[in-house]
């Protein structure tokens, strides 16, 4: 039997309806091995440190997370009144908001009345239990692992390190499969909060102490897993596997839905513009990209084009946005399009003229993957894993070559033919990128394989 970790998932679906990243790999994937019938679901509920298997997701009808978001709440079910003050602590209080959140406060000291205790719980109880038969999901205590089983974990464990240490350890002998999906906070530590890099040695511990295979997207990041263990550790035979990322994007957009759009992004139906998808932070170098638009604004060069930046904002950007705040989004030629919906962003590659992805390191790049399946030019940085990424297909600048990055941008918006002709090269190799579908078999496949073979 092979288990499944949802917990990464479960986990993001508390603070966010979207995936993106890690969460994206973790649900595709997922998705596919949710048809296999050796395959079974599990999770933390990280709470009351239970484990435990979960049946009934319908991952179909996966447009917004609020099915995974309930999973914890449903995975209370006959944990008993002694838990209850518990639970409205770390579950009900913190995702409760105005009048509600007040009312839960207020539960919460009834419940510490042993009565009113019992009566609350009974009465939440039984209403869980209606609303999972409804659903048809089924959550069990997770079953004692054989040693034949296999469990792989593809989301990141970092947020709960003690409890997941205390797993593997208590599985050790099964067939533990990770899925890598970078370490940079420890290859380039200024690059990233410091937390991160507290956070992150721990983990890449556990897959060194654990992991019987480790399944990543690019080769890079093997290179910089070996690199890092041999140095730490010392030398240890492990199975390592780098399959690549898929190249779609699953949302679409109808016309009519322009209108619902926010006005900043639909005004852009007739602009000319190039687009930056990513996390707004130091390792994506808006800094880099706004400093070049500058120039680029200012130069002879420029004819009235906009740039496009579509992503959430992360740590330590003050820089950034006073830069753009502080220049009047530079003097109006530049749009923020904060948290771009699925649909939204689409709309936003679709009617682009190329993008730019000027990050100095990441574990894939998923936006150089999303821009080539539109059929858009994208130029990126010679680092890390992105050229692995554009298999040839996108316009490369030598990394800290900022006139270089100038000149990729002058030529791609005002060279038509020679946009024209990088648009036919990424559609003549277009049915030669792997699709979401295809990755989750060649996946499952890979897992199977070499779990036989070790």
């Amino acid at each position: 039997m092979i288990y499944y970790d949802l917990t990464d998932l479960v986990n993001h679906s508390q603070y966010s309806n979207r995936v993106s990243g890690i969460q994206r790999v973790v649900l595709e994937i997922a998705k596919v091995l949710s048809k296999r019938d050796d395959v079974k679901f599990f999770m933390l509920n990280p709470a009351i440190d239970k484990w435990c298997t979960v049946d009934g997701i319908d991952f179909d009808s996966t447009e917004d997370l609020f099915q995974f978001k309930v999973l914890w709440e449903y995975s209370w079910i006959d944990t008993g009144p002694s838990k209850w003050p518990e639970f409205f602590r770390k579950y009900k209080i913190p995702a409760a908001h105005g009048f509600k959140k007040n009312r839960y406060r207020f539960t919460k000291t009834a419940l510490h009345v042993p009565l009113l205790n019992n009566i609350l719980y009974k009465v939440e109880n039984n209403h869980l239990k209606k609303v999972v038969n409804r659903k048809s999901i089924k959550i069990e205590n997770m079953p004692k692992i054989d040693k034949n089983d296999s469990i792989i974990i593809c989301g990141g464990i970092w947020c709960f390190q003690d409890q997941y240490e205390n797993f593997l350890e208590k599985n050790k002998d099964s067939n533990l499969i990770f899925y890598l999906h970078d370490i940079i906070p420890l290859v380039v530590p200024a690059l990233v909060p410091v937390y991160l890099n507290n956070m992150f040695v721990p983990y890449v511990k556990s897959l060194y102490k654990y992991a019987k295979v480790i399944v990543t997207s690019a080769k890079n990041n093997l290179v910089d897993y070996e690199n890092y263990i041999k140095q730490t550790y010392g030398y240890k035979k492990q199975i390592l596997k780098a399959i690549g990322l898929p190249y779609g994007f699953d949302f679409s957009y109808e016309k009519e839905m322009i209108s619902s759009f926010r006005p900043e992004a639909k005004e852009l139906l007739h602009q000319k513009y190039c687009l930056c998808v990513g996390s707004i932070e130091p390792r994506k170098n808006h800094s880099g990209l706004l400093n070049t638009w500058y120039k680029y604004i200012n130069s002879e060069k420029y004819q009235g084009e906009i740039l496009v930046i579509a992503g959430g904002w992360g740590c330590e950007i003050d820089f950034v946005r006073n830069s753009l705040y502080g220049t009047g989004l530079f003097n109006g030629t530049v749009r923020v399009i904060e948290r771009p919906s699925d649909c939204e962003l689409a709309f936003l590659y679709d009617n682009c003229t190329f993008t730019v992805y000027p990050s100095h390191y990441e574990g894939w790049g998923l936006p150089i993957g999303e821009s080539l399946s539109f059929c858009k030019p994208v130029i990126y940085f010679a680092n890390s894993s992105l050229e692995e990424v554009s298999r040839g297909l996108g316009d490369v600048v030598t990394p800290g070559d900022y006139q270089g990055l100038f000149n990729a941008i002058d030529k791609l918006f005002h060279d038509k033919e020679y946009r024209l002709q990088k648009v036919k090269l990424i559609s003549d190799n277009l049915n030669k990128l792997p699709t979401w579908e295809n990755y989750g078999k060649v996946f499952y496949e890979t897992i199977k394989e070499t779990v036989s073979k070790s």
